[in-house]
């Protein structure tokens, strides 16, 4: 067989060839010939005329040749760990010929390479850049090799069964998957991809994807090429170095990055209505970085143990820039205003977000009481105290709303005088005085309407002032949670002068009241415009790519018509 030339070897013959050296033990390949060397088939030497003959394969297609097989078990079983990896870059080099045929058993050898596969730095080399660029591009528009690469995913998630290491292999091809889209706004349309929504919001692989997001997070390095001995200082302009400053910027883009991801993990995932616990790590490492110090003067000083979960690391390095924290502040408002929005099939407020408020909450209480944390913000003694006063409220009403005697009506006031009351705690973080006032007053006003139920208007007039207060804010949160308090609580108690005062902040020209959202509204909006800016302009980069290729192909001529108006 080795002496023939490499168009008249099939790959049976090979395969043929490859069984004989195992089954007797020699190797077959003893005569040296143009494409052949002495010793096994499977030899780097060999790869090209193995190459060659794999293409031929494709007359077996949808089926993939068990050649594939027996090449790529010999490979990984080699002692030379690292003989499978040249192979593999010739295999990809398929991509380039822009055939279907050629794609798909691309797709079908990274397959039967992952399932053999074990090694974190192996997977790294497997999913490598010119992989996930084409994973991407083929998985984008819906056809039969989208469906294959869907396919791919699915077979993927069949393997956390098997074990813990699989289901870290796993965890690692998702995050090598989004690294491929740290510069390009999509995200979003990643975790909304075949079944990796699903997959990722399970509680052993959506840890272990959170787990190197902190990590990324906590420690961020220079590349290697721009690596210097001082790199975690302060990141003071006025103050630091170059070398600094380098990794002030590299660090931000780093965590930008990874606030992003978790933003979509949450809103995307709808993690609200499956895993709490990935749901409550997510939002305690927003909460944390958003308002508490985790950066220390003292490097010798490691982070509080029992919070280490957070950070993947005892200390953070390089310290969070204002600027950042900003971004931590904005997601998380907008993660909290995006499930205050949620209602239940039954067109009631949905009680998991009060119980997620109240875990945060609880989260802020288990911060303020941890040494050597502290707040970003001089707080006065009486702080913690009032966060403590807000949970047992929110408690007593999670505990009302399990009455199923109660109508739909009555459990929405509660929901709402519930998001109220946690949400004025955890706006303190930002205003300590004014929102302490005023938790006080409205946990004041719910006792009074709702467990002492006095015959008196009193409690609703308060309510109502506190309500217009919050609703001139230009805060996005407190916009929603307010006109759900109007709207189930004091609606039927309001008196002509508080109506009038309600239209004319309705009708308000001041762009910062009503129609000038906080950033942290839009980001999710932002998001998803860049998104669809960045496949429109893919989209024209492949249609003149194909162009390019088809000189002669006429582009199909829109039909003329009348433009219809697009109505609101």
């Amino acid at each position: 067989m080795m002496q023939k030339t490499i168009d008249k070897i099939w790959p049976e013959m090979v395969s043929t060839a490859i069984d004989m050296e195992k089954i007797f033990e020699f190797e077959i390949s003893s005569v040296s010939s143009k494409h052949w060397k002495p010793g096994k088939v499977v030899q780097l030497e060999h790869f090209d005329a193995l190459v060659s003959i794999l293409k031929r394969t494709v007359y077996c297609l949808p089926r993939v040749h068990s050649l594939f097989d027996r090449i790529i078990d010999d490979l990984v079983a080699d002692p030379n760990k690292e003989l499978w990896k040249p192979f593999w870059s010739k295999i990809l080099d398929w991509t380039n010929l822009n055939k279907d045929r050629f794609n798909y058993l691309v797709l079908k050898t990274f397959e039967k390479f992952f399932v053999r596969l074990t090694n974190r730095d192996d997977i790294s080399f497997l999913v490598s850049p010119r992989f996930k660029e084409f994973f991407f591009k083929i998985a984008k528009v819906r056809s039969p090799l989208s469906d294959a690469a869907l396919y791919t995913l699915d077979l993927i998630g069949t393997l956390r069964t098997n074990s813990d290491a699989e289901t870290s292999k796993i965890a690692h091809f998702f995050l090598e998957l989004l690294e491929e889209l740290k510069n390009k706004n999509k995200i979003a349309s990643f975790l909304n991809l075949g079944s990796i929504s699903a997959l990722i919001k399970e509680d052993k692989i959506g840890n272990l994807v959170l787990d190197n997001l902190f990590r990324t997070f906590s420690v961020v390095k220079l590349p290697v090429s721009g690596a210097k001995e001082n790199r975690t200082k302060t990141l003071d302009p006025d103050n630091s170095s170059e070398s600094d400053l380098d990794l002030g910027s590299h660090a931000n883009s780093e965590r930008v990055w990874v606030l992003n991801v978790i933003h979509s993990y949450i809103v995307k995932c709808h993690l609200l209505n499956s895993s709490d616990t990935l749901l409550l790590r997510s939002t305690n490492f927003l909460f944390l970085h958003s308002f508490f110090d985790t950066g220390s003067e003292d490097k010798k000083k490691p982070f509080p143990k029992q919070l280490q979960t957070y950070l993947k690391a005892e200390l953070l390095e390089p310290e969070l820039s204002d600027r950042l924290r900003d971004t931590c502040q904005a997601k998380l408002l907008n993660i909290l205003q995006h499930f205050t929005s949620i209602k239940s099939e039954a067109g009631e407020l949905d009680p998991k977000n009060l119980n997620l408020l109240k875990n945060i909450l609880s989260f802020e209480v288990q911060l303020l009481e941890t040494k050597g944390l502290d707040h970003v913000m001089d707080l006065e003694d009486s702080f913690k105290s009032s966060v403590v006063r807000a949970i047992e409220n929110v408690e007593k009403i999670s505990h009302m709303l399990s009455d199923d005697s109660l109508s739909k009506e009555e459990k929405n006031s509660l929901a709402a005088f519930g998001d109220l009351v946690a949400h004025s705690a955890i706006q303190m973080n930002f205003e300590p005085d004014e929102f302490e006032d005023l938790l006080n007053d409205l946990i004041s006003c719910f006792e009074k309407i709702f467990i002492t139920k006095e015959d008196t208007s009193e409690p609703y007039e308060v309510l109502q002032e506190i309500l217009l207060g919050l609703l001139i804010k230009p805060n996005a949160v407190f916009r929603v949670i307010s006109m759900n308090a109007f709207h189930y609580l004091v609606l039927s108690q309001m008196s002509q002068s508080m109506i009038i005062s309600l239209f004319s902040i309705i009708h308000s020209t001041n762009p910062e009241v009503l129609s000038n959202p906080t950033n942290d509204q839009e980001d999710s909006e932002e998001e998803d415009q860049d998104e669809n800016i960045e496949e429109k302009k893919e989209k024209k980069k492949d249609e003149k790519n194909e162009k390019d290729q088809n000189p002669g192909k006429k582009k199909p001529q829109k039909k003329k018509g009348k433009k219809l108006r697009k109505t609101e």
